[in-house]
């Protein structure tokens, strides 16, 4: 069943939103002792052992040489292979960022600076060194982020490389791949438009493309807000305008999501067999988006060697989420089903959606009577030590969608995650400009999608706690942006060891979905078995009595449902605890995000 909604009642729900955000007690508590007392089955956690049982094996594993690499250096003959090489380098240690609604005195280009430049002086040396020895062997050789660098070598050299104690992990290079206007009802997004009045004025989205250009000749993709980037020169191929489309597109009727948003277009063209592209290359490209200042980035592509195990570049992905606080918002891959286009069996989420700190969107089908997930979105989350990740984290639809593409007044219908993605990343970008604050808390980002998000049939209620093939549920931009516009979020750094908790009012019969987000630390020597990281979550009404409890292990998203007991109206307790951290860092920022329906 699809919502529409009118002026007054959009206008009425912004109002009670603002009355639920403003009835806050918060504080932060040294961690006590479980005193929880048993919850329902229907808020306590999945059977992890269930969850995880068709993920593969999990055991504790040497991550030097990534797995795919080891297969290909057992071949013969001595052909150069295209790889990333990570440097061992220091730990960067914990960077400090503005707290939700804090007066920031720094602009955003001087925030990243400063952290660019305490980045590299502590990794710039080590990773220079090692950069100057492998261009002995590649003189092409190429620093590409902060610690990783891409080269081609042959596999005696690799396997001399790899003998290096200033190298940390050798990555074989993957190819990077694209991922193929009912959609602004079903997401409800024009909602946002008529009645919030947020287009995207004043916020820089970028796109990653494996095939760059966007296509200015077409009359609703415009010059004035779309900046191209250096390398994006490939003609011939709609993709990339495309995807622009969902987001910015002028058109009337046809409108992009954030259509007064300013666009960075950055990629590159394919090369080879599908005109696919080296990730290497896009992870330089995503660099290059996010130094020109985007909030969020979307990148609709994957790899073409889609398995459960995350991977370097995946990895990579992460570092930048974290180093620049910045949502990046990626497609889960078009790897469904065996019968989608040949792909490898498992319906593997591809990289970089893998990651822990990026936001990885499905598709699902809102074409038909009853909407239901699409049968090629990727859907089954990676490997990891308790088999309990979920991925993708939120659906959109991505089935039939009419989108610009070519020149003129040109436009296409087109199916796949590659245009689902777009729709999450100008919500996002809707987000930043009704708060201001989550342009440097992905994390609230991620939590809002999730605590807003809807059931993928249209029914009534909250979504599945963790669907194995729509995450925690479909879009909801209306709900997105009036969660963030209220605003239902906070945010705080919670030291290990510790908890921190605020308190909402919540009457009797209300249905309430809570959410903490977090990130992960990617040079974390554990990363690709699970986060730096367990952090739970917990529910208390009035009484004190527990009403539900979140505790994936190796998930960075937990979730909790409830609704409120008659005769328990009153403040609520939301409660996150940092139970254990498994790196030298003392603690983490960790976001909380609630939906009252």
């Amino acid at each position: 069943m699809k919502i529409y909604y009118t002026r007054i009642t959009a206008l009425l729900l912004a109002v009670g939103l603002c009355l639920q955000s403003g009835l806050t007690l918060a504080q932060s508590e040294t961690k006590q002792s479980s005193d929880a007392t048993s919850v329902s089955a229907s808020n306590s956690v999945p059977d992890k052992a269930k969850k995880g049982a068709n993920k593969g094996k999990k055991a504790k594993r040497s991550h030097k040489v990534g797995p795919r690499l080891k297969r290909m250096l057992r071949g013969a003959g001595d052909e150069a292979i295209s790889v990333m090489i990570a440097a061992e380098v220091p730990y960067t240690g914990f960077h400090a960022k503005p707290l939700p609604r804090e007066s920031i005195v720094m602009t955003k280009g001087d925030m990243r600076r400063s952290n660019e430049e305490r980045i590299e002086r502590i990794v710039g040396p080590k990773t220079k060194a090692l950069l100057r020895r492998i261009k002995n062997l590649d003189p092409d050789a190429k620093r590409i982020t902060r610690h990783r660098i891409s080269a081609t070598l042959t596999r005696a050299q690799l396997r001399k490389v790899a003998k290096w104690k200033a190298v940390r992990r050798i990555e074989a290079g993957l190819k990077a791949v694209p991922d193929l206007a009912s959609a602004r009802v079903a997401s409800h997004v024009n909602e946002v438009h008529d009645f919030l009045f947020y287009k995207g004025e004043g916020v820089k989205l970028a796109q990653v493309e494996v095939y760059g250009k966007v296509n200015l000749n077409n009359w609703y993709l415009h010059e004035d807000y779309i900046t191209q980037g250096p390398s994006s020169s490939c003609s011939g191929f709609n993709h990339a305008s495309q995807v622009a489309g969902v987001m910015v597109s002028q058109h009337w009727s046809d409108k992009g999501f954030a259509p007064d948003a300013e666009l960075f277009a950055a990629g590159r063209c394919g090369v080879g067999e599908g005109n696919n592209i080296d990730m290497q290359i896009l992870v330089d490209e995503t660099q290059l988006a996010l130094n020109w200042g985007a909030d969020v980035v979307n990148m609709s592509y994957g790899n073409e060697y889609a398995t459960g195990d995350l991977n370097g570049f995946d990895q990579a992905y992460d570092e930048f989420a974290m180093d620049y606080w910045r949502a990046l918002v990626t497609s889960s891959g078009n790897n469904g089903e065996t019968s989608c286009h040949g792909a490898p069996p498992g319906g593997w989420v591809g990289s970089p959606g893998k990651g822990y700190n990026v936001i990885t969107v499905g598709a699902y089908d809102d074409t038909t009577s009853t909407d239901k997930m699409w049968k090629c979105s990727a859907w089954n989350g990676p490997n990891s030590a308790n088999s309990d990740r979920v991925k993708p984290e939120i659906v959109a639809p991505g089935k039939s969608i009419r989108t610009t593409s070519g020149t003129g007044n040109s436009f296409a219908t087109v199916t796949g995650t590659s245009f689902a993605t777009p729709q999450v990343t100008a919500t996002a970008g809707l987000m930043i400009e009704a708060d201001s604050s989550l342009t440097y808390w992905p994390e609230a980002i991620r939590a809002i999608l999730v605590a807003t998000a809807r059931r993928v049939d249209g029914s009534d209620g909250t979504p599945p706690r963790a669907d194995d093939k729509a995450g925690f549920g479909r879009l909801d931009s209306t709900q997105a942006v009036l969660s963030a516009e209220a605003p239902l979020w906070e945010g705080a750094w919670v030291g290990c060891g510790e908890s921190w908790q605020i308190q909402k009012w919540v009457l009797g019969g209300q249905r309430v979905r809570v959410v903490a987000s977090w990130f992960t630390d990617p040079d974390y020597s554990g990363y690709f078995d699970r986060p730096s990281e367990d952090i739970s979550l917990e529910v208390r009404n009035p009484a004190n009595t527990v009403v539900g409890t979140s505790d994936f292990d190796d998930n960075t998203v937990e979730v909790v449902d409830f609704v409120g007991q008659w005769g328990s109206t009153g403040f609520h307790t939301y409660k996150v605890s940092v139970d254990a951290c498994h790196t030298s860092s003392t603690g983490r920022y960790v976001a909380i995000a609630w939906w009252v329906e």
